[in-house]
């Protein structure tokens, strides 16, 4: 009998799953004003099983069962470009977090955890205190999600379907975003 790598099931099963997903946001996406650098997935991914055997599955549970969407980012102290996109972030959890609705989510690829960012945003005097602060110390939710490079960042709907992506450092703060987002939580069921 062939023995497979005990996640490739996990793996073909969370394809399948997202297969049956409604596509909700798409059928609207003509009336959304999409800004530059976000992508809308053509086929929903179900970030809960994706992220099934990694640590921070149960914690994405509780932010998005009190949220209406999260901006879910995939980041690290030593990537230039995440440094760079950090301050818009922190500025768009500091907005309530968009009338209760949308919750920013970071995830930290540092092996060094919570001491190394802590440490970090205090010398960048970068506050994130209204985001949620989550540790991949192991590099799971990287490899899970299939991320190519950071930042990396996802929208996630409360019932954990990702209906967007992005790659790279944009302003999350600007207008257009904030428009954008405040329209993805109105859609959000």
């Amino acid at each position: 009998m062939l023995k497979y790598p005990q996640g490739w099931l996990v793996s073909i099963a969370a394809f399948m799953f997202s297969l049956l997903l409604p596509a909700t946001l798409y059928a609207q996406e003509t009336q959304l004003a999409v800004p530059d650098g976000v992508e809308l997935l053509g086929l929903p991914i179900n970030i809960y099983d994706a992220v099934a055997q990694t640590k921070i599955r149960d914690d994405l549970q509780v932010v998005l069962a009190t949220n209406k969407l999260a901006v879910v980012n995939v980041w690290a102290t030593w990537c230039a470009p995440c440094v760079q996109e950090l301050p818009t972030l922190a500025q768009l959890s500091a907005l309530g977090p968009l009338d209760g609705a949308i919750a920013v989510v970071l995830i930290s690829q540092d092996a060094g955890g919570n001491e190394v960012v802590s440490s970090f945003l205090r010398a960048k005097k970068i506050d994130l205190a209204a985001a949620i602060s989550l540790f991949d110390t192991r590099g799971d939710v990287f490899n899970a999600l299939a991320i190519r490079g950071l930042p990396t960042s996802f929208i996630v709907d409360r019932n954990g379907v990702i209906n967007a992506r992005v790659e790279g450092a944009i302003d999350w703060h600007s207008p257009e975003m904030v428009a954008f987002l405040r329209q993805l939580a109105m859609i959000a069921k």
